[in-house]
């Protein structure tokens, strides 16, 4: 796929992978009319369902509404045959999991990254956004800085649903403050790995 233009997306060439997962893969290319860098997320599958659909709407309706520096933006949705593609900024920032996978990271390393992660949730949480993914996949890493930017918003939700959920007798999750003590302990609980990685 490197070097050619896809039939179903005219606009844009794809270059290269940057990563895959289990529904989508996210690729680096650029704009075809000006050759500005994107990072373009596909669905693996040709027909996606209409749950990976909505959830991909999702996604970028979330990020664009944040509009921060620690999040990676959302330029747009583009119409690829029966399917859709979220086109996002170009970032130098590489997948923590990536980073993980490569070499294990000192302590004082992990710590600074483990501060910037907190610092990225925290300023979500002030635009009453809940990301409930935060995993190594989803935090992106420039490593001369530490610093971080957050991708794949697909399950975020708004604080205010969540408090509706919470108050609902229907509702699978405990409560608001039960959710938020897991949101905590999941990012403590992946400082730790990080931590052991290093061997210290």
């Amino acid at each position: 796929m490197e070097g050619t233009t896809m039939m179903s997306l005219p606009h844009y060439t794809i270059t290269g992978e940057i990563q895959s997962g289990v529904e989508t893969v996210i690729y680096r290319g650029y704009r075809n009319v000006d050759r500005a860098s994107v990072a373009i997320k596909l669905f693996k599958s040709e027909s996606p369902t209409s749950r990976q659909i909505a959830k991909l709407r999702h996604d970028y309706e979330i990020t664009r509404d944040l509009d921060l520096s620690s999040v990676v933006r959302a330029y747009g949705l583009e119409r690829v045959g029966a399917s859709l593609a979220l086109v996002m900024e170009s970032v130098e920032e590489q997948p923590l999991s990536d980073i993980l996978r490569a070499q294990p990271l000192d302590l004082e390393t992990s710590l600074q990254i483990a501060d910037s992660i907190a610092d990225a949730m925290g300023a979500i949480h002030q635009r009453h956004i809940i990301h409930k993914d935060i995993n190594p996949h989803n935090v992106l890493v420039r490593m001369d800085t530490r610093q971080v930017k957050l991708i794949d918003f697909g399950i975020a939700t708004r604080l205010s649903q969540e408090i509706q959920r919470a108050a609902s007798p229907d509702a699978l999750e405990g409560t608001l403050a039960c959710m938020l003590n897991e949101l905590i302990d999941s990012g403590l609980a992946d400082l730790r790995q990080t931590i052991d990685g290093s061997g210290t």
